[in-house]
This record gives structure tokens, sequence and C-alpha cells, in this order.
């Protein structure tokens, strides 16, 4: 079966994604994130294990190309 990006990377819709995206990058406390998305605490803690561990597992395409002096 056809399965689309959003399925297959976050496993979530884009705009709940982007919203957790959003709290983890700014530190938003986790009451504020429960009572924007609804979601439990452990739900939201697995989305931002989730996203530590892409972030962990793509650090290299974040770095910029090695240049000569």
């Amino acid at each position: 079966l056809p399965v689309t990006d959003e399925q297959f990377y976050f496993c979530m819709p884009y705009e709940l994604a982007d919203l957790l995206m959003y709290a983890y990058e700014n530190k938003i406390p986790e009451r504020e994130v429960i009572e924007a998305t609804k979601l439990s605490t452990e739900q939201i803690q697995r989305a931002f294990r989730d996203f530590k561990a892409k972030e962990n597992a793509t650090w290299h395409l974040r770095q910029l190309p090695p240049t000569v002096e």
C-alpha cells in the first residue's frame, strides 16, 4: 500500500507534528503542551524521544561541507 511521508516519517499528522516540534524546540512546559494538543504525558514524551532520535541520526545533514582554506 502507498505510504505518505507524513505517515512514514512522523507517524502523525503534520499539524500535530508541527505543534510538538515547536514545543520541543522552544522547551514549552509539558503542561501547556498537554492543554494545546490533548495528548497524554506518555504520548508527548514518546514524540520528543522520537524527535531527539531523528535529530541525533541526521546531525551530519545539518553540517556545513568542509572547505579548503
